[in-house]
């Protein structure tokens, strides 16, 4: 069975390109969002804990308690709160999926420089870059960098 030839002008191919980056854009807009959310529920914590340690040591004081195990009693309620708990596999994730998205930027930004200088064969256009663009431009989302995205070995099933 004979594989069906594709071929696009470079205009479009370039198009193309052009909106397969505009995706990757939306992508890193999407993730930007994400980390707003997250500083938000950062500024969240920082005040309700500011709030439970002045209280916390103003009863201490008030008490005449000794301060010694304070410190150790305020890190084990920090790293047994849910909302922290939670807080830091979002930022953890959230800023990994940026690392990612923004080195696939990068990846993308080489393979439009080949494609620009002409230093790409029209075969390796039609059968390799296309299928990506496309997939690029109608399919990628901000769950595709929760892990390294690699351009060349990228599949567009």
């Amino acid at each position: 069975m004979a594989q069906e030839k594709v071929e696009c002008s470079p205009a479009d191919t370039e198009l193309l390109f052009r909106e397969a980056i505009l995706s990757i854009v939306h992508v890193c807009q999407a993730i930007f969002t994400d980390v707003q959310g997250l500083q938000k529920t950062q500024m969240e914590l920082l005040i309700h804990y500011a709030d439970v340690i002045n209280n916390s040591l103003t009863t201490a004081i008030m008490s005449n308690s000794d301060m010694s195990d304070f410190h150790q009693c305020f890190s084990q309620t920090l790293d047994k709160d849910p909302t922290i708990i939670q807080f830091k596999r979002d930022y953890e994730e959230v800023n990994e999926q940026l690392k990612n998205c923004l080195s696939f930027s990068e990846q993308l930004k080489t393979e439009y420089e080949k494609f620009n200088n002409g230093s790409l064969e029209q075969v390796e256009i039609s059968k390799h870059l296309l299928p990506k663009l496309t997939f690029l431009k109608t399919k990628v989302s901000k769950d595709d960098f929760k892990k390294p995205l690699d351009f060349n070995t990228l599949n567009c099933q």
